[in-house]
C-alpha cells in the first residue's frame, strides 16, 4: 500500500521511532565545557581504529578524547565514568607520550591514558575505574557502547542525575556515530542512541564540530528543550543553519547593504554605482575583500562560535557559550577548569610552523594532511546520505567527481576550500529541513530525517496532482535558500555538477508542507510562513555576525581601503533593525514552549487529513511586522492582491502538461499563459533554467548525434527563458511591484514579437506612452495600459480568446514556443467547431 495513501500503515511501521525526536534541538558549537555535576554519569567513546590513529589522519580525535578524560577524571564518583576506545591508546601514548598535546597551548594529555588514583581517606591510594576499555572490533565496540549507555541511563533515570556522552571520531551534524567505516550498516544514529537511553534522561551529547574548531553540544539530547534554555529559540536556529545563507550574506556585506558601511556619510553620486569601491580594485583592496569573505564564511560554517578558528578549550568567562545559551553554571565555574587544565605540562618542543589550510586555522589536527583527510571524510559522509540521490544518473556523475577528489593524494588548497564549502552547504541544508519540520510540527515524509529520506520512492508513489503542487512549493522554498557560497578565487560554473545545490532538502521540506496542507491555498499560506521563518533566521545571523570583533575589524579594513565610512556596533545593529537588509516580510520566531506542549505538538508521521495547518500547529507568536521596504524582489509573493491569492485557476499545475501538448493545443497553451501570476512565471523560469543546466551537463558525455539535438534544445530553452523573464517583468509592472523604468525598452534577444494577449509594453508606442505625463491626482500612479488579466479584475469586458486575436508578430510567438502555423490553424478550427 502506498505510504501516502496508507499513512496509518506507515505510522505503525515507524511507531518505534516516533517517540524519539530527531531534530538538533538546542545544539550549538562551542569551545567551552558544559556544566558538569559531581553526580553525573559519563560515557566516553573513541571510534578511531589503530591503523588511522596517526596525527596526519584521525589522531586528533584521540587527543580530544584524552583531553576530556584529563579534565573530568576525579570529578564524579569513581564508578560513574566509562571510557571505550577502538585502539589501544595507552600503548600508543607509552610509545610516544610527547605526541599527544592539545590546543594552542599544547598541553600534554598523555597521562589521561591510564587510570587515575583515588585516596580512601586513610592515606591509601587506589586506582579509579576510569581506565580505557579497548575493543578493537567495530561491531563489538558498538554493542559495548550501547550496553554502557543503557546501564548509565537506568541510573540517571532513577536518580535524576545527568548523563554526559562524549564521542570522539567520525560523526555527522545530526550526531550520528560511525564505527569502522562510513556506511549505514556501521552507523549508530542519534535516534538509535536516544532509543537506548530513553526519553526521560537528562543527557548532554558532545561530538566534534564538523566545519570548524570546537565541539558540537546538545544540552537536551534525549528530549526537546523547554523554556529553561536561557537563549531564545531563534538564537539556536541561527547557529544551526550555519552557512546555508552564506552566499547571500557575503554578497550583502560587499554591497551597499553592508551593515558596517555608514550610508548616511556616503556621497550621493557614489551611491549610483552598483557596489562600493572602484571598478578596478587594487591588489590591497582585493586582499582585504578576500579576508572579509573568508572570515564571513568561516564564522557561519563554525555555527557563529567565537572559537571557530582555534581548537582549544576556552575558559574565558565573557565567552562562555554555556552561560549565554543554556543557563548559569550550577556547579564548578570555568575558572576551576582553567586551573585544572593549567596543571598539565606543556610540550616545549612543539613549534607552530606546521602548514595548514588557510581557512581552517588549527582545527582538525592543525596540519594540512589531517585537514585534507577531514574534508575527504566530509565528502564520503555526504555520499552516505540521501540514499535515492546517488543511484540516479545525475547523482552517479556527482559521485564520480567526489570520488576523484577523495582519491587525489594532493588536491589544491583552493579545491579543498571549494569542496569544504559545498559539503557544509549540503549538511546544513539537511539540518535546516529537519529543524523547520520540527519547529512547525510538520509530518516528516516516511517518518525519516532529511538525510535518510527515500525521495525516489516517494515520487514514484505520489499522484500527479501531488507532484505538481509540491513543485510549486519547491520553487518558492529554493528561492529563499541561495546557492553554495564559493570561496574567493573560485567562480560559479553553471556546468559544474558539484557546485549545484543539493535539492533533496528543499524537496523534503516541500513534501512535508504538502502532507500538512494538501489544499492549494492552505499550502501557499504555509509556504509563505516557512519562507518568512527562514528569512528571520537569516536576518538574525547578520545580527550575530556584526558582534564578532575580528570580523568587524576585517570589514572596517576593507571599507577603509576603498575610502568608505564605517559605523560602530551600535550603528550597525540599528541599521539591521531598521531595515530588512537581505529580505522582507520575515516571520517572528516564537520562543521555547514548555516541555508538555512540545510533546503534545510534535508529529513525525500523520495523515494529511488529521494534521492541522501550520497556523494551528505552531506555537502562538506575535504577528509579523510590516516590511519597511518593498524594493527587494523577493517580497512580491507577500504583496499579492486578494483576488490573486485566493484564485482557483489551476495555471501552475496545468502549464507543464499544456506545454508538452502545445502543438495540439496552442490556443489553450497561450490562454493558460495569460492567466499566470508572477509566482507561477518565476517557478516556470526556475524549472526551465534547471532543464537547461541539466542538458548542458549531458552534453559533456553525449554522442555527436545526440549533442546536436541537445544544443538545439538548449537554444530553445534559452529563448523560452528570455520570453518568460519578459512576462515576469510585465506581470510585476501590471501588479504595481515594479517601476515603469524597470521594464526593458526592447525585448530580450531573440525577439518574441508582440504578446498575444494584449499590447506589447516594449513596443515603440508603449515607450512613448511612458514618456507622457498626463494630469493626475498626486496619489495616483502613472497610467499603464491594462492587460486582459487586469481588465478582468477591474470589471472591464473580457478580451477575445487568444485563438481569435491577430496581432502582428504572433507568428514569431508561436514559433518561439514550438507551435507551427498549421497546428495553430487546426486548433482554431477546433475552437470554432466546438
Amino acid at each position: 500500500m502506498s505510504r501516502l495513501k496508507g499513512t496509518e500503515a506507515a505510522s505503525a511501521q515507524l511507531s518505534d521511532s516516533e517517540s524519539f525526536d530527531s531534530s538538533p534541538g538546542a545544539t550549538f558549537v562551542t569551545n567551552t565545557l558544559p556544566d558538569i555535576s559531581p553526580n553525573a554519569g559519563i560515557v566516553g567513546l573513541c571510534t578511531v581504529p589503530a591503523n588511522r590513529a596517526g596525527m596526519d589522519d584521525l589522531g586528533w580525535h584521540v587527543v580530544d578524547f584524552l583531553a576530556f578524560k584529563a579534565l573530568f577524571r576525579g570529578e564524579t564518583h569513581h564508578r560513574a565514568q566509562t571510557w571505550l576506545a577502538q585502539c589501544d591508546i595507552a600503548s600508543m601514548v607509552q610509545a610516544d607520550p610527547g605526541k599527544y598535546s592539545h590546543g594552542r597551548e599544547r598541553r600534554l594529555v598523555s597521562e589521561a591514558a591510564v587510570a587515575s588514583s583515588v585516596s580512601d581517606g586513610r592515606g591509601n591510594s587506589h586506582l579509579r575505574e576510569d581506565h580505557i576499555n579497548v575493543i578493537s572490533s567495530a561491531p563489538e565496540l558498538k554493542e559495548e557502547f550501547l550496553k554502557a549507555l543503557s546501564a548509565k541511563s537506568k541510573i540517571a533515570e532513577k536518580t535524576g542525575f545527568p548523563l554526559f556522552v562524549i564521542v570522539c571520531g567520525l560523526t555527522t551534524l545530526e550526531q550520528d556515530v560511525f564505527f569502522g567505516e562510513i556506511s549505514t550498516d556501521a552507523r549508530l544514529t542519534s535516534i538509535d542512541i536516544r532509543r537506548c537511553t530513553g526519553k526521560n534522561v537528562s543527557a548532554v551529547m558532545i561530538t566534534p564540530a564538523l566545519f570548524s574548531a570546537g565541539w558540537q553540544i546538545n544540552p537536551s539530547f534525549c528530549r526537546p528543550p523547554d523554556g529553561t534554555m536561557r537563549a531564545q529559540r531563534l538564537e539556536f536556529f541561527a547557529r544551526q543553519f550555519g552557512g546555508v545563507f552564506g552566499n547571500e550574506i557575503v554578497q550583502s556585506f560587499e554591497q551597499w547593504t553592508c551593515p558596517i558601511l555608514d550610508l548616511d556619510r556616503v556621497d550621493k553620486d557614489a551611491k549610483d554605482d552598483r557596489f562600493p569601491g572602484p571598478a578596478m580594485p587594487s591588489q590591497e583592496q582585493k586582499e582585504k575583500n578576500k579576508e572579509l569573505k573568508v572570515k564571513l564564511h568561516c564564522i557561519l560554517a563554525g555555527r557563529l562560535s567565537p572559537g571557530h578558528w582555534d581548537h582549544s578549550f576556552s575558559f574565558v568567562e565573557n565567552r562562555d557559550d554555556w552561560l549565554k545559551l543554556v543557563g548559569p553554571r550550577n556547579h564548578k565555574p570555568l575558572s576551576y577548569w582553567r586551573d585544572k587544565w593549567e596543571t598539565l605540562d606543556i610540550d616545549d618542543g612543539y613549534t607552530m610552523d606546521e602548514e595548514h589550510l588557510y581557512f581552517l586555522g588549527n582545527a582538525f589536527g592543525g596540519n594540512v594532511r589531517s585537514q585534507i583527510t577531514h574534508i575527504k571524510y566530509l565528502v564520503a559522509e555526504s555520499m552516505a546520505a540521501w540514499p535515492d540521490f546517488w543511484p540516479s544518473k545525475f547523482g552517479g556523475k556527482v559521485a564520480e567527481k567526489f570520488q576523484q577528489f577523495i582519491v587525489d593524494p594532493f588536491p589544491e588548497h583552493v579545491q579543498c576550500h571549494e569542496m569544504f564549502s559545498i559539503m557544509e552547504h549540503r549538511a546544513s541544508s539537511a539540518v535546516l529541513a529537519d529543524v523547520t519540520c520540527d519547529y512547525f510540527s510538520l509530518p516528516k515524509p516516511y517518518g525519516q530525517r532529511c538525510r535518510d529520506w527515500h525521495e525516489r520512492a516517494w515520487k514514484d508513489e505520489a499522484s500527479l496532482d501531488a507532484r505538481m503542487a509540491i513543485i510549486k512549493a519547491h520553487g518558492q522554498v529554493t528561492r529563499v535558500i541561495p546557492a553554495v557560497n564559493l570561496p574567493p578565487g573560485v567562480s560559479f560554473n553553471h556546468l559544474s555538477i558539484t557546485q549545484r545545490s543539493m535539492e533533496v532538502p528543499a524537496s523534503y521540506l516541500s513534501v512535508a508542507l504538502y502532507l500538512c496542507c494538501p489544499e492549494s491555498e492552505e499550502l501557499q499560506r504555509a509556504v509563505k510562513r516557512v519562507v518568512g521563518f527562514l528569512k528571520e533566521v537569516k536576518n538574525h545571523q547578520v545580527k550575530l555576525l556584526v558582534h564578532d570583533a575580528e570580523l568587524a575589524r576585517k570589514c572596517i579594513a576593507w571599507l577603509k581601503s576603498i575610502n568608505m565610512p564605517t559605523r560602530n556596533l551600535a550603528g550597525a545593529l540599528s541599521a539591521i533593525n531598521s531595515a530588512n537588509m537581505l529580505s522582507a516580510a520575515a516571520e517572528p520566531v516564537s520562543n521555547w514552549p514548555v516541555l508538555k506542549d512540545v510533546e503534545a505538538g510534535t508529529r513525525t508521521t500523520a495523515s494529511p487529513a488529521t494534521i492541522p495547518s501550520v497556523e494551528q500547529s505552531v506555537v502562538a507568536s506575535p504577528p509579523a511586522p510590516a516590511p519597511v521596504s518593498t524594493k527587494n524582489e523577493a517580497v512580491h509573493h507577500e504583496n499579492l492582491s486578494a483576488s490573486q491569492s485566493t484564485r482557483t485557476v489551476p495555471a501552475a499545475r496545468q502549464i507543464g502538461a499544456l506545454y508538452d501538448h502545445r502543438q495540439d493545443s496552442p490556443a489553450a497553451f497561450l490562454e493558460q499563459l495569460d492567466v499566470l501570476i508572477l509566482d507561477d512565471i518565476q517557478n516556470i523560469i526556475t524549472s526551465y533554467v534547471a532543464k537547461k543546466a541539466e542538458l548542458k551537463e549531458r552534453l559533456q558525455t553525449a554522442s555527436p548525434m545526440d549533442a546536436a539535438k541537445m544544443e538545439k534544445e538548449v537554444v530553445r530553452l534559452s529563448n523560452e527563458i528570455a520570453f518568460m523573464e519578459a512576462e515576469a517583468r510585465l506581470k510585476k509592472h501590471q501588479s504595481g511591484k515594479a517601476n515603469v523604468s524597470d521594464l526593458p525598452t526592447s525585448v530580450p534577444s531573440p525577439p518574441v514579437g508582440q504578446r498575444a494577449s494584449g499590447p506589447n509594453p516594449h513596443s515603440k508606442s508603449a515607450t512613448l506612452a511612458k514618456e507622457q505625463k498626463p494630469e493626475q491626482k498626486p496619489e495616483q500612479k502613472p497610467a499603464v495600459t491594462p492587460s486582459p488579466q487586469t481588465k478582468a479584475h477591474t470589471g472591464e469586458t473580457k478580451p477575445k480568446p487568444v485563438s481569435q486575436q491577430k496581432h502582428k508578430g504572433q507568428l514569431d510567438l508561436y514559433q518561439m514556443w514550438g507551435i507551427t502555423p498549421g497546428a495553430k490553424t487546426r486548433a482554431e478550427g477546433q475552437d470554432k467547431s466546438d
